[in-house]
């Protein structure tokens, strides 16, 4: 927010886009909660909200298992899904806290070694400065003979010392980038979907900023498209949610097949997906995803229990290509508006502008 001169304050773009989407989270986590008929209580609340922004997918499929199985949310429910997320949350942040910690105290010791060093360096200086002043008002060959054994030996000392501190901070380099991978794999957990493998919400969503960003800079062409498998929740009523989950692998994976270079996929929601296409253009993101729609329907699936083949699964696309002027939220409403389109033309298709 910034305060202009009459002590007003006014939303910059950022935060009029932050509360536009929370407003509209809201509006959706009331009528979930209208229609599911659940007690609007705080904590029916905060499940709603995190289920509607789709944040935490794992969340979202939670809430989906308990809605197919009773048409509704119990307060036992609301609050074993809640304690479940808040506690993967938690897991989250005191892993990243951990290692912080071991972080600050290496470098700590780098530090130490370091000032450790440098006041040895000091003292070997001094005694060398000594030494030499010294050095001239010898006659004495033997008292000669001693000073130089005495700088021998004190040589000696200094390389040994500098020996270990080269030891040692090549240990704390390494432990250090041991770190490094320990926290740029927390990162991936914490953007990858733990069903498909896929980017999740978080991921699509910085992603798809930063992809905009660079084709606005650079005046390039980029796509988004947006999928949904057909008919899926009844695949998930015909066959269970164990197939259903197969068949959201089975989508991701080819996805994965046929994507190169800088696209990306995540997993947008549910059985929702989403592709982004940097540098291509309409015809370019048409073509990849008819390939995609084509594998998929042809796929045949066999149930192992007792051999029969499975009905043909299918999925619906939107393709949109950004535009410099418009913003990520704009870019996905016409690729998602493009999807309805499919679905409401007899789905198993690819539209596009």
């Amino acid at each position: 927010m910034s305060q202009t001169a009459d002590k007003k304050y006014v939303l910059d773009e950022s935060t009029t886009e932050d509360y536009a989407f929370c407003v509209q989270v809201a509006s959706q986590v009331f009528d979930l909660i209208a229609r599911y008929m659940t007690p609007p209580r705080p904590k029916t609340y905060e499940l709603w909200y995190h289920y509607a922004s789709r944040e935490n997918q794992s969340l979202v499929e939670d809430v989906d298992q308990v809605l197919a199985k009773s048409g509704t949310l119990s307060e036992y429910d609301v609050e074993q899904i809640l304690n479940e997320y808040n506690e993967n949350e938690k897991r989250v942040v005191q892993a990243q806290d951990a290692i912080g910690r071991h972080f600050d105290q290496e470098l700590a010791n780098i530090i130490d070694m370091m000032q450790t060093s440098a006041d040895r360096s000091t003292e070997y200086s001094a005694e060398l400065r000594e030494t030499n002043e010294a050095l001239p008002a010898i006659s004495d060959p033997q008292k000669i003979r001693e000073v130089v054994q005495a700088l021998i030996a004190r040589n000696k000392e200094m390389q040994i010392q500098a020996d270990t501190l080269s030891e040692n901070l090549a240990r704390s380099r390494a432990h250090i980038q041991a770190l490094r991978d320990d926290l740029a794999d927390l990162r991936a957990r914490s953007l990858k979907d733990p069903l498909t493998q896929l980017g999740n919400r978080g991921f699509f969503d910085a992603t798809l900023i930063k992809e905009t960003s660079a084709a606005r800079l650079g005046n390039e062409p980029m796509c988004l498209v947006i999928a949904d498998i057909d008919h899926f929740k009844r695949v998930n009523d015909t066959y269970g949610h164990l197939i259903g989950d197969w068949i959201l692998k089975d989508f991701a994976s080819l996805i994965s097949s046929q994507i190169k270079g800088r696209d990306s996929a995540a997993r947008y929601g549910g059985e929702e997906f989403a592709i982004v296409l940097p540098q291509t253009d309409l015809k370019g993101a048409m073509t990849v995803t008819e390939m995609i729609r084509r594998q998929f329907e042809a796929k045949e699936r066999v149930m192992k229990q007792n051999g029969s083949p499975m009905e043909p699964v299918t999925a619906s696309f939107g393709i949109a290509q950004f535009q410099p002027a418009e913003d990520p939220s704009e870019l996905i409403a016409r690729a998602d508006a493009n999807l309805y389109k499919a679905k409401r033309s007899g789905r198993n298709r690819v539209v596009a502008e």
